[in-house]
């Protein structure tokens, strides 16, 4: 009789345990989804705004000029930014995936898509843009990328399109990887790894991309 309650009571706490993952797969899906739909909003708004601005100052400059008036140059924005706020989309066309970029890599950030490093530069900048997102949710087949495969960044500033140079693993105490003095542009995508591992993964799968327009010239 026991053994019969026992082994009810495991049917019914496993039956639990597999609608409680769906139900964590389930809304982690719907978040990144909803962050998506911000982050293609954003960048579509703010980057025909941000044209506007350009075009309108463009235009009041050429009215200045002739008038022979002194007219200061347009001067390069500083973007300002707060943690979880979106930065762009990044898309894997192999993988046919759009995901949202946010400011940030803590919990918050990561549960809603990909997360930019804090430090990190931006696309376009010299240096490393470090992108990084959970192995179970936006960076689930990062595995299936070869170098040679294109990722594209989506910002209020353009589209920065990026091939894949190298690939590699790291234990997860290396703070080698993230190398603020490095003077060229590099994208780098990073995820735990092993990708089917189940608890705190032991390494890091590093992606390591460099922009189109330099590797063609």
């Amino acid at each position: 009789m026991i053994i019969k309650w026992l082994t009810r009571l495991l049917f019914i706490i496993g039956i639990l345990t597999i609608c409680y993952s769906s139900f964590k797969i389930w809304h982690g899906e719907k978040q990144v989804s909803i962050a998506l739909s911000e982050a293609i909003e954003i960048v579509s708004t703010e980057r025909k705004a941000f044209q506007d601005e350009i075009i309108d100052t463009q235009a009041d400059n050429s009215v200045n000029e002739y008038y022979e008036m002194d007219v200061e140059p347009l001067i390069e924005q500083e973007i300002d930014f707060n943690l979880n706020e979106i930065l762009g989309v990044l898309r894997i066309p192999k993988l046919q995936k759009s995901l949202p970029v946010l400011f940030g890599t803590d919990k918050e950030q990561l549960k809603r898509g990909v997360g930019h490093y804090v430090g990190s530069k931006l696309p376009g900048e010299a240096g490393q843009i470090v992108l990084s997102g959970h192995r179970d949710t936006v960076f689930r087949s990062l595995g299936s990328l070869l170098i040679g495969d294109q990722v594209n960044i989506e910002t209020i500033d353009g589209t920065f399109s990026y091939n894949i140079v190298h690939t590699y693993i790291v234990e997860a105490d290396d703070r080698t990887v993230i190398d603020f003095s490095i003077d060229e542009e590099i994208l780098l995508l990073t995820t735990c790894y092993p990708f089917s591992f189940v608890g705190d993964a032991p390494q890091r799968y590093i992606i390591e991309a460099k922009p189109i327009s330099e590797q063609k010239e």
